[in-house]
């Protein structure tokens, strides 16, 4: 129970900061990254190579549906488990402090450096609607149904204009907490099936 509400405190405090961050940025950085992940994926723009595979309805909505139900259910399933249980109490401290640390250091102070809108809002900071535009009016075939990553973004941007903090609201890019998150869920993992046990000690 004191891991759930501290849990709840910590992402209530984390989307206020989120919500502020425009206000500490020195400016936007999306031309900045949009260039340099374009550089290094050797003149290509990402997500024309990614949208090869993933450009297809079906395969997006798999995906949409691994971005919110499958990642939440994680995010919030993985603590309660790990507080469940005694025998893991060591890897339970170092797997909260390790979560913690990748909200606050890179979804708050990096993502400061870096405040960036990401493709979905590209359009609306630089102007330039051209460079993703085609993959935003592409997203727009999934609105109304559910887990609706262009139902999100207008959510998003509403929340944004109004200025007003909202259950899961702020926009920041990067650096990409669902990556980092993701990553921590498989290494976790991974330690629990080579055997949490000897992990924890």
């Amino acid at each position: 129970m004191a891991l759930l509400i501290n849990m709840a405190v910590f992402y209530g405090a984390f989307t206020s900061l989120k919500n502020m961050l425009p206000l500490f940025a020195l400016d936007w950085q999306d031309k900045q990254i949009a260039d340099f992940s374009r550089w290094l994926h050797f003149g290509y723009t990402p997500w024309r190579l990614l949208h090869l595979v993933l450009g297809q309805p079906a395969v997006t909505r798999f995906v949409e549906f691994l971005y919110v139900p499958v990642w939440l259910g994680l995010l919030i399933g993985l603590p309660i488990l790990l507080g469940l249980r005694r025998d893991l109490a060591q890897l339970r401290v170092r797997y909260i402090l390790t979560m913690f640390l990748c909200f606050a250091l890179l979804g708050n102070a990096v993502a400061a450096l870096g405040m960036s809108g990401g493709p979905a809002f590209y359009g609306q900071i630089t102007g330039d609607h051209a460079r993703y535009g085609e993959l935003i009016d592409y997203l727009a075939f999934s609105s109304g149904r559910p887990f609706s990553a262009w139902d999100i973004q207008q959510y998003l941007w509403a929340c944004f204009q109004a200025g007003k903090p909202q259950l899961g609201s702020g926009i920041s890019a990067f650096p990409s907490l669902h990556v980092a998150m993701a990553t921590l869920f498989v290494e976790l993992c991974r330690i629990l099936g080579d055997g949490g046990g000897q992990a924890a000690r």
